[in-house]
């Protein structure tokens, strides 16, 4: 049998882009583009605390940081129909969980959904100083099984995250929806 790892993202694939979507409905262009660069990009990578991801986003948008926080909180909605699909995935492959996110944000969702008994390891950007679509972050998660696979696949709902992994021999799998998975894995269930 095939030794395969399956890796999946978080936000857009096992539950809503949350915070995307939030500063989408807040801000647009130019102002949404700054956020991202000067906010959101540093705290992925870990260059910025929770409480300061929330304090910059509280003066950019002109209202309280508590606000911010509570907002992002109440917008996170699963994609829960995906759920039962990993756990027959796990039956053949091991899967990992790999995102982009700052402190806190990805973990409040793992523990919402109770998402961690779906995967065999979590990755989350603020903690290793590397965020996708670097092709380092997905060769490092690999790495970190220790074992050499036959396959590896990655999914994700944003294309920049997908265009380049068959450089370094991962399948990229397109994130629509559930169906969009188990599709692409069909050989194996």
């Amino acid at each position: 049998m095939k030794k395969v790892l399956v890796i999946f993202d978080c936000f857009g694939v096992l539950c809503n882009k949350i915070c995307s979507e939030y500063l989408k409905e807040k801000v647009s262009g130019e102002m949404y583009s700054k956020i991202y660069e000067e906010i959101i990009d540093p705290a992925e990578v870990g260059h910025l605390s929770r409480k300061e991801v929330f304090r910059r986003l509280g003066k950019a948008l002109g209202i309280p940081a508590e606000t911010v926080n509570a907002d992002l909180d109440a917008l996170a909605a699963p994609h829960s129909d995906l759920y039962p699909i990993i756990e027959k995935i796990r039956e053949f492959a091991d899967v990992a969980l790999l995102s982009n996110a700052y402190e806190g944000h990805a973990e409040r969702i793992i523990e919402q959904f109770e998402l961690a008994p779906l995967f065999d390891r979590i990755f989350l950007s603020w903690q290793h100083d590397m965020a996708k679509p670097d092709l380092n972050f997905y060769s490092y998660c690999v790495k970190a099984f220790d074992k050499e696979y036959d396959e590896v696949y990655m999914v994700d709902d944003t294309d920049k995250n997908l265009e380049k992994l068959h450089e370094i021999g991962i399948k990229a799998i397109k994130y629509v929806d559930s169906d969009s998975v188990k599709t692409a894995l069909a050989k194996y269930f």
